[in-house]
């Protein structure tokens, strides 16, 4: 295993850990659950830091990834596989588009001050205002993000 000579009840033991490694579908509802909770937490806070620094802090996206990768893994028990690293993908895209949505909301609504975070109008308002807002920077920190949020739940290889 790895180039390296293991006995034959070493090579079985690895192969049963690594097989209980694996995540399949009955793990998925913790790692959606926890996933999301990372993805809003993660981008609440790029927006918070966006908000009071006035400035968007590309590279803090790379941490709505690891939160949203890490707490999806940790909704599935540990557990790793496509499956899980599915749902974290996921999760981290919905953490960058809030975190950008409450941004945006919130230079609206000092503009707009009778508005809602909520309302239909700022959906709109974000609709229009967020091809203003991105960059090819952006799109380097997404890949970062996402590519972190993939890695957290990857199956550990083992070259046999």
């Amino acid at each position: 295993m790895n180039k390296r000579r293991v006995c034959l009840p070493c090579r079985k033991k690895i192969r049963e850990e690594l097989a209980a490694e694996r995540a399949g579908f009955t793990r998925l509802p913790g790692a959606i659950v926890l996933g999301l909770v990372g993805a809003i937490a993660g981008g609440a806070g790029w927006a918070f830091i966006g908000v009071v620094t006035n400035a968007e802090i590309g590279y803090v996206a790379v941490g709505v990834g690891f939160l949203a990768g890490f707490c999806a893994l940790l909704g599935a028990g540990g557990r790793k596989g496509t499956p899980i690293q599915t749902v974290a993908v996921f999760c981290a895209i919905l953490g960058l588009v809030l975190g950008k949505y409450f941004s945006i909301a919130y230079f609206v609504k000092q503009q707009v001050p009778d508005l809602s975070y909520f309302d239909p109008r700022m959906v709109d308002f974000f609709v229009q205002f967020l091809p203003k807002t991105l960059s090819p920077f952006d799109a380097l920190w997404a890949f970062l993000a996402l590519g972190i949020a993939w890695r957290m739940a990857k199956p550990t290889e083992v070259a046999i």
